[in-house]
């Protein structure tokens, strides 16, 4: 019912009282939209959460998300070297300007600033996918595969049952025995 009086109203104005009417409603909701986009963008940094990297010195810390050496990787910066190349036991972490090395076998792993964690295993670091019942954990590698003479990168998959457990091959039947 209000809507056909104000339908009726709107069809009783002459030209130039119309256009007035949308040109007045157009502001109104440029106005209104112009106020939702401010109060987004001041707002979004309230719930922005921090990015940070650094190391687990333990799996308790890991457990409970606590990072040594750590850093807002919006405005900070460090290095982790992993040594990977020449296969050193060690990583190197460069905080504050100052080089701190920890033993592979010494510490859990560590975070970085794209949010990804790793546990250490036998010097080589495990990407950790999954923090559930299981645990599940990928490694990419060079290696030769039957197709190609010329080592490929091929991603493993592996699991342990607690965070300080082995590390078992991800398949079926290993999933079966645990």
């Amino acid at each position: 019912m209000i809507d056909r009086l104000i339908t009726l109203k709107i069809k009783s104005f002459n030209y130039t009282q119309r256009v007035t009417l949308i040109f007045n409603t157009m502001k109104t909701i440029i106005k209104i939209s112009s106020a939702i986009l401010v109060l987004l963008l001041f707002a979004e940094p309230l719930f922005a959460q921090e990015i940070k990297s650094g190391i687990y010195l333990t799996d308790t810390a890991f457990l409970n998300n606590q990072l040594a050496l750590a850093i807002d990787c919006d405005t900070e910066k460090h290095k982790i070297k992993l040594n990977d190349f020449f296969n050193k036991p060690y990583i190197e972490v460069i905080h504050e300007g100052k080089s701190h090395k920890y033993n592979k076998k010494d510490i859990f792993g560590f975070r970085t600033c794209d949010g990804k964690d790793f546990r250490f295993v036998n010097n080589d670091h495990y990407e950790i996918l999954t923090k559930d019942v299981i645990t599940i954990y990928s490694i990419t590698v060079m290696a030769n595969t039957p197709s190609s003479k010329i080592p490929q990168e091929i991603t493993k998959y592996s699991f342990s049952i607690s965070y300080k457990s082995a590390l078992i091959p991800l398949t079926l039947s290993n999933l079966k025995k645990e």
